[in-house]
């Protein structure tokens, strides 16, 4: 069997308006938890998925988190998507269009959120199933104020 390409997309072109002041000088995934920047745990869990690549999209102060994270993490290299304006969860894609290319997989994952994502096992179970996409999400009481998930297509 051949080994298919697998990207994500790390959403992070967010205004963080809910945590304001905290995000009028830091964009919300830069915010530290344990020492480390929020979006540093996602991209711990896409590496420890095989990505062999991850884009993240870029809006509210837009050059802190390249700042921060550089071109690599965990050797895996890291592409940036700037927004001048947001284009939203599936308008973020389109300008990765070539990013994506042609691979096999694609993982879209918020970067502003702290999860212990099962992504090995969504992406085993969206293999089996044979989905043409497959979405990840929390049971809450009351999902209104609640947002995200990951997402998973071929």
């Amino acid at each position: 069997m051949s080994r298919r390409a697998r990207r994500a997309l790390v959403l992070a072109a967010g205004l963080g308006r809910r945590l304001r002041p905290l995000t009028d000088e830091l964009p919300k995934p830069l915010l530290p938890v344990a020492g480390r920047p929020l979006v540093a745990w996602t991209l711990d869990a896409l590496v420890e998925a095989g990505c062999e690549a991850i884009a993240v999209n870029l809006h509210h102060l837009s050059e802190a988190i390249p700042a921060a994270l550089g071109e690599r993490h965990r050797r895996v290299p890291l592409h940036y998507s700037r927004e001048p304006e947001i284009l939203g969860t599936l308008g973020a894609a389109y300008p990765l269009r070539d990013f994506f290319g042609e691979a096999g997989e694609i993982l879209i994952v918020n970067g502003d959120s702290l999860c212990r994502w099962p992504l090995r096992a969504l992406l085993e179970r969206h293999r089996r199933t044979g989905a043409a996409a497959t979405l990840l999400v929390a049971e809450r009481a009351d999902p209104r104020g609640f947002g995200g998930g990951v997402a998973l297509a071929e």
